[in-house]
């Protein structure tokens, strides 16, 4: 479990840089609930709700693949796409002007590669058992 929870350790940490920079963004618009209209606000409060919504299951996958016996390389190949696949995604929907660009994009097809590997991965491997 060691990979999974290093994984999740590094998401953690991009979580907080990801709430740091709604709240940097709440007080320059001087909003505090929801978004008031602001893109700017929109895209960080986004940005940080994705990390949410994609990092729980993806964890809990890696982590089932870790405990089953899934190849190491697998799960700290796959564990380092989702980390890399976040923080494109973060930075591209946070941080980037344009509205598609190549960091989203990039981040998510690692996003989705990770969880649907593994997900694949661990079915096989119950189903093996």
């Amino acid at each position: 479990m060691e990979t999974t929870f290093i994984t999740a350790a590094l998401i953690g940490i991009l979580y907080v840089v990801l709430g740091i920079h709604v709240g940097r963004v709440r007080g320059a618009t001087k909003t505090s609930i929801g978004t008031g209209g602001s893109a700017e606000l929109e895209k960080a409060v986004r940005a940080h709700a994705n990390l949410a919504e994609w990092a729980p299951i993806t964890l809990i996958v890696l982590g089932g693949a870790e405990v089953m016996g899934a190849n190491s390389l697998f799960v700290l190949v796959t564990g380092a796409a989702f980390v890399f696949g976040r923080i494109c995604h973060g930075y591209g929907l946070a941080f980037e002007k344009d509205k598609p660009n190549i960091y989203r994009e990039i981040g998510a097809v690692a996003t989705v590669f990770a969880l649907l590997l593994s997900s694949l991965y661990v079915l096989y491997l119950g189903l093996m058992a």
